[in-house]
């Protein structure tokens, strides 16, 4: 599954997507208010694509083995004038069926909204570190809350918060956020897997083993 974002309606004919404008100003739908997940084609060869407006697209295609397990959320904010400028993306590659995927995608934007609006009742700049901590707290609460619901499987995610022209991307698995610059791609996150040697260390600091 894939998501790229644009300001002009003509992305999809490009052969070369262009550079993300982080300070345009979508005018689509309330943040996390709407949510898009992707359907399970009933046909390996079936897709699902979705485009809005020319500001973002996403493509999704089953592979191969078994049924379609991954899903995505896209919300653009329509700020009213003096409100903060916010828009919300989310990869989500499930396995062991789609219900971790499924449940991230309705919830995560949502989750990391409430730490935002939390932080900012709570005195703190809604910036920074604070942006950087709110996303934390999100994921951590929709794992959580996930593990309660008693299901099995899993996801591996990757989400893109914009917010006043400022691009925050965070990834949990292998998962990957690409950016275009000058047609060529680069990646703005590091796939979070045990072969890494911090990630190693963690893991065997609360399971003794791999």
């Amino acid at each position: 599954t894939t998501i790229s974002v644009s300001d002009s309606d003509t992305v999809l004919k490009r052969k070369r997507p262009p550079m993300l404008d982080l300070t345009s100003t979508p005018a689509i739908a309330s943040w996390c208010g709407t949510t898009t997940a992707a359907k399970t084609p009933e046909k390996a060869a079936e897709v699902e694509e979705a485009e809005k407006d020319g500001y973002y697209a996403v493509y999704c295609k089953r592979g191969r083995r078994g049924p379609m397990e991954d899903r995505y959320f896209a919300a653009v904010d329509d700020p009213d004038e003096g409100a903060r400028k916010k828009a919300f993306f989310g990869v989500f590659d499930g396995h062991g069926g789609s219900k971790a995927a499924e449940f991230a995608a309705l919830n995560l934007g949502s989750n990391i909204e409430a730490a935002m609006a939390e932080a900012a009742r709570s005195g703190g700049e809604v910036g920074g570190y604070s942006i950087e901590r709110a996303i934390r707290d999100g994921y951590i609460k929709t794992d959580e809350d996930f593990l309660k619901e008693g299901s099995r499987g899993g996801a591996c995610c990757v989400t893109a918060l914009i917010s006043d022209g400022e691009l925050t991307v965070s990834n949990a698995g292998d998962c990957r956020a690409v950016i275009s610059r000058g047609g060529a791609a680069e990646a703005l996150t590091t796939d979070h897997n045990p072969s890494q040697a911090n990630e190693l260390k963690r893991i065997e600091a609360l399971v003794s083993f791999l």
